[in-house]
């Protein structure tokens, strides 16, 4: 069976039932207490004109989520090989044109691996995330927004996410922050 062109992530779940129910409770814990510093903003950014932005509507919230996602999980090659990518500042760099920096580098380095200049993905499930299905509360202000969502799963039962969003005059809206509250 040739796993190339497939998206790793989702097809690990089905290969590996024997991983615990306490491993993803790991996995949100880790997300959420994962010690990355927080973005450094640059003496440039100081200098920013505020750019009034418009209301973030679902459609961007379902674009921006799902980008993330597609990025998150790369195709990879039968030995867990990242193909598009070699490093993770590669990906980083590719997260940060929808995520900020710290959200971009804390995802990276929770699901992937440098080894022997190659990049690997971590065998795993995917996080919970953002059903663009289901109902959500947001709240916008002075080009912030966040979101809030109930969810349920087979794999993580009942969760709640709450996306920060941002909007950046260069790029628009972007993902800040991903909490599981």
């Amino acid at each position: 069976m040739d796993l190339l062109g497939t998206k790793s992530l989702l097809l690990i779940v089905s290969f590996v039932p024997f991983i615990s129910l306490s491993h993803h409770d790991n996995i949100l814990q880790e997300i959420q207490t994962k010690n990355i510093p927080v973005e450094e903003s640059h003496a440039s950014s100081m200098h920013e004109e505020i750019k009034e932005a418009d209301d973030l509507t679902h459609e961007q919230i379902k674009g921006l989520t799902e980008k993330f996602m597609d990025i998150l999980v790369q195709e990879t090659n039968q030995e867990n090989r990242v193909l598009s990518y070699n490093t993770k500042d590669q990906l980083v760099q590719e997260l940060k044109s929808i995520a900020s920096l710290s959200l971009a580098k804390k995802y990276v380095d929770l699901y992937y691996k440098e080894r022997n200049q190659q990049l690997y993905i971590i065998p795993t499930e995917t996080p919970p995330w953002f059903i663009p299905d289901n109902s959500y509360d947001i709240q916008t202000e002075n080009g912030q927004a966040t979101i809030v969502q109930s969810n349920s799963s087979e794999l993580y039962g009942n969760y709640k996410i709450r996306i920060e969003f941002k909007y950046k005059e260069q790029k628009g809206w972007v993902i800040h922050n991903v909490y599981y509250p």
